[in-house]
């Protein structure tokens, strides 16, 4: 029954912390801090997981090494699961109230440990935590590891991210039962958490070592066989193009494996950054600013390959945004490529039984690649195909 009672009081002492004195902090604060990270009830221990960074922020460095990391260590060996995960963000979030050489020595050895012992016992639900904050713990603590241990997380993250299911390897035919259903939707759950992580990988690794150390990685989970993985892979690729740079090209294969996959799930993840992305490969291609030479062939088939699964859809929505992202091809294509290919498609939209707000857009895109065709003719045949 007291433990209504507790949850206002956690918050209440997060509140009370603003207001003291590091030193007093120590003396009449913590105390009760220490008490409530170690109550019988798991949930106020997972709470007070969520405030201990706002006690470490109020610390001097070295009060907070003292005080919060002895409860945060003692809480990763918690025997419920919600706590040891709770504790493991909790570092995350402390870390950057912690000495640089504490972080270095005890946090970063403290999270290896933990990510180590998730993979002793593939059942457990650990795994889960670790795939969701790895990519959280690997961005918080890059800068204090070596060349070494940036290694080691990428390895481990690759491992995580082709995790599967050993015992039925092989074996399409198995039955399935509770126990292997629960099993197998953690491990797409860790690979779906892994690819969501992804791109604070690239950003551990840069572009220069993306093709050597996560190309392969980023392939597989690219073409998984669960649609939530590749949705997830395809709603961060943006992003992954972003950090990538100068290098965006090497990915521009897994752009055309989502975009050929058929999937309105995975196009959904595509359309919205479709402008972003086509930009990033336009500056990594080194085309000719006036000509565009030798523009982007490859992206023309996938790209019109997914504007037939949208068109051929019920959403609506998705079409328009892909017919909108047809615009910034001007930065990828050549003049004859843009009116051989990508001209008759959006003729075909204006003309054909389309929703209104898809043939608006059409008639956008049309309206910015016939201001960017070079020749006058190809500029003329457009306008008067549209005057008839």
């Amino acid at each position: 029954c007291h433990i209504p009672f507790i949850f206002p009081l956690c918050f209440f002492l997060r509140t009370h912390t603003f207001y003291r004195a590091a030193c007093r902090l120590k003396r009449e604060v913590f105390p009760q801090v220490k008490s409530l990270c170690q109550d019988v009830d798991s949930e106020v221990r997972i709470t007070m997981c969520s405030q201990l960074h706002i006690f470490a922020k109020c610390m001097n460095p070295e009060l907070a090494k003292s005080c919060v990391l002895p409860e945060l260590t003692e809480l990763t060996n918690d025997e419920e699961p919600a706590v040891r995960e709770a504790a493991l963000e909790s570092i995350a979030n402390v870390v950057s109230h912690l000495p640089v050489e504490t972080v270095r020595t005890v946090a970063v050895p403290l999270v290896v440990k933990i990510f180590q012992k998730s993979l002793t016992d593939v059942s457990s639900p650990d795994l889960t935590g670790v795939a969701r904050l790895l990519g959280k713990l690997s961005h918080q603590l890059k800068d204090v590891m070596t060349a070494d241990l940036r290694d080691w997380f990428v390895k481990f993250y690759c491992q995580l991210s082709r995790f599967d299911d050993p015992v039925n390897e092989g074996r399409p035919h198995s039955v399935a039962t509770p126990t292997t259903t629960v099993r197998n939707g953690m491990r797409t759950e860790c690979r779906r958490l892994c690819a969501y992580n992804f791109p604070a990988m690239v950003q551990m690794v840069g572009g220069g070592g993306y093709v050597v150390k996560l190309s392969s990685t980023h392939q597989d989970l690219a073409t998984d066989d669960s649609p939530r993985v590749r949705h997830t892979v395809a709603s961060g690729y943006h992003e992954v193009v972003r950090l990538l740079g100068d290098k965006s090209m090497s990915a521009v294969g897994i752009y055309q494996k989502l975009l050929n996959s058929k999937s309105v799930e995975v196009l959904q993840g595509l359309a919205g950054h479709m402008t972003e992305t086509l930009k990033g490969f336009a500056k990594s291609a080194n085309l000719s600013p006036e000509t565009k030479h030798p523009g982007i062939p490859e992206l023309i088939g996938p790209l019109i390959t997914a504007e037939g699964v949208a068109g051929s859809c019920r959403q609506w929505r998705l079409h328009e945004q892909i017919v909108t992202g047809f615009s910034s091809l001007v930065h990828c294509l050549t003049t004859d490529q843009l009116y051989n290919k990508i001209v008759p498609i959006l003729m075909k939209i204006i003309t054909g039984k389309y929703v209104r707000p898809v043939k608006l857009a059409s008639c956008q895109s049309l309206a910015v690649v016939t201001r960017h065709l070079r020749k006058a003719d190809q500029r003329s045949a457009v306008v008067d195909r549209l005057s008839r």
